[in-house]
């Protein structure tokens, strides 16, 4: 089941609501966001991210759309943000992380087949896609290219202060409590664990 969703603004004064809830490219798909952009009609939206990540094309793919978006992007991280999930956000014009959520950001990868020449072109592709990704940290984060490899090559977790530190986000959001969604391909460091209860805990803000 889908947890991707668009909630449209009741009033004038409220924001419309994007919710992508879920692996991008499976649940949250480039062409699906796509047309639902267009029918915000450049109307500033929040966006509220819970997602352990998911295809890297499907994602930057997104990330462009919000990059280039007419209107106000406030993203909300709510869970998690991982991987693919981490890197949608960076596009957003403000960043609002929960105290309860993480963000974790790590090297892209692939399964690949074949002989060697086959490997030696996927590691290739793996290292171009990784300076798109780090393009994409650094315009937000403002730190060095270096340093956000280093981060990413440690596969590094981080709670909500750590992010805010590193620049990741701009805000930390204390009614933004944690809503589980995490992948059995996600490792989660046991110090995060007890940081994300379950989806009946969500945002106040955004509850259903």
């Amino acid at each position: 089941m889908s947890w991707y969703k668009v909630i449209k603004a009741k009033h004038e004064k409220e924001n419309n609501i994007v919710e992508m809830f879920g692996e991008v490219g499976f649940e949250i798909t480039a062409s699906q966001f796509s047309h639902d952009l267009k029918a915000l009609e450049g109307k500033d939206f929040d966006l509220v991210i819970n997602s352990p990540g998911g295809s890297v094309f499907e994602g930057l793919a997104v990330y462009e759309m919000i990059k280039n978006y007419s209107g106000k992007v406030t993203a909300y991280i709510n869970g998690i943000a991982a991987s693919m999930g981490s890197v949608i956000p960076m596009a957003a014009d403000h960043v609002i992380m929960g105290d309860m959520s993480v963000m974790m950001v790590h090297n892209p990868w692939t399964i690949a087949g074949g002989e060697a020449e086959d490997f030696r072109k996927a590691a290739d592709t793996l290292d171009k896609l990784k300076d798109i990704l780090v393009k994409a940290y650094v315009g937000k984060t403002g730190m060095t290219a270096e340093a956000v490899a280093e981060l990413m090559d440690a596969e590094t977790w981080m709670d909500a202060q750590e992010a805010k530190d590193f620049g990741f986000v701009d805000e930390l959001n204390e009614d933004l409590q944690a809503a589980a969604c995490l992948s059995d391909k996600i490792v989660v460091p046991d110090k995060f664990k007890a940081l994300i209860p379950q989806p009946k805990l969500m945002s106040r803000k955004y509850a259903q």
